[in-house]
């Protein structure tokens, strides 16, 4: 089910930079309550679930971090660990204002320190 306004700490448009293509993309991103940081294509996609594109976990296991500066963008590193057969991965964001940089790190980082579990949908796809 799509988040109720309730659910939804911050919502818009950000940057992220791929994992194997390190172009950067803007997303629609919205960082529900639970700990949800999941991405779209566009605004208008974020009311059908499965037009995500992607789900991030917020949580105690994570990292979070502001990373260097990068093309002229405030940067923000979300690193899951490792374990098993999964491995260390880090979600790099990115927006041109540092206000709005500092807007997202302090809300992912309050989640982060408070989510303990994050439970994802079968058909949305996640780290």
């Amino acid at each position: 089910p799509r988040a109720s306004r309730d659910d939804v700490v911050i919502e818009g448009i950000l940057e992220k930079r791929g994992d194997w293509n390190k172009a950067w993309k803007y997303r629609y991103f919205v960082l529900e309550s639970c700990g949800k940081l999941t991405y779209y294509e566009s605004e208008g996609d974020k009311t059908t679930p499965e037009k995500a594109k992607g789900s991030i976990p917020i949580n105690t296991s994570i990292t979070v971090k502001a990373g260097a500066p990068s093309d002229g963008r405030s940067v923000i590193e979300i690193t899951i660990p490792g374990s098993g057969l999964t491995m260390t991965r880090t979600f790099v964001i990115g927006t041109t204002s540092k206000e709005s940089a500092d807007e997202w790190f302090g809300h992912i980082s309050n989640l982060q320190k408070r989510v303990h579990y994050v439970t994802f949908q079968d058909n949305v796809r996640h780290w």
